[in-house]
C-alpha cells in the first residue's frame, strides 16, 4: 500500500506475484488447467458444429417432407407427417385471404351545414378472428360518398 499525493493510501494497486519459484505440484496443476480448458473449448465449437448441422438437416427434411405432402397423396402425405413429428417438425400451410367488409352509413346534420366526414371515426376494428393470425397493419379504412 502506498500514499497517494494527499496522504491517503491507495488500495488500488495490487501486489506483483513472486514468479521467482513454483512448486512442482502447483506447475503440474496449472497445465491440467490449461489442458481442461482447451478440451472444453474444442467440445463446445464440436457441441455447436452439430446444433448448426442438426439444424441444417432439420430444414432439408422439412423442405423435402413438404415437398413430398404436396406432390402426393393418401398414405405419402401421413408419412410425411409421422416423420415430421417424430423429427419435432410443424408442417403447416398456408394461404392467403383477402376479405372486404363494406357498410353504409347515413349521417344527418341541419339543412344547409356542410357534413364532413373526417369529424366522424369511421375506422374500421377487427374484434375477433377465429383463432386466426393477422397483422394489425393489414386492415384499411377507405371512405367515399356513394
Amino acid at each position: 500500500m502506498t500514499e497517494t499525493n494527499y496522504g491517503e493510501p491507495d488500495f488500488n494497486i495490487t501486489p506483483e506475484p513472486d514468479t521467482s519459484y513454483v512448486h512442482p505440484v502447483l506447475t503440474q496443476l496449472n497445465d491440467k488447467i490449461a489442458n481442461l480448458e482447451k478440451q472444453l473449448e474444442e467440445q463446445r465449437s464440436r457441441n455447436l458444429e452439430l446444433a448448426y448441422s442438426f439444424a441444417n438437416y432439420k430444414l432439408k427434411l422439412e423442405n423435402v417432407l413438404r415437398t413430398h405432402a404436396q406432390d402426393f397423396e393418401g398414405t405419402v402425405i401421413e408419412t410425411c407427417v409421422n416423420v415430421a413429428d417424430d423429427m419435432g417438425i410443424e408442417l403447416t400451410n398456408t394461404k392467403d385471404f383477402e376479405i372486404t367488409v363494406s357498410w353504409n352509413i347515413t349521417v344527418a346534420a341541419p339543412f344547409g351545414e356542410e357534413i364532413d366526414i373526417s369529424e366522424y371515426d369511421v375506422d374500421a376494428y377487427l374484434n375477433s378472428v377465429g383463432g386466426l393470425d393477422y397483422e394489425e397493419n393489414d386492415i384499411s379504412t377507405t371512405v367515399s360518398e356513394i
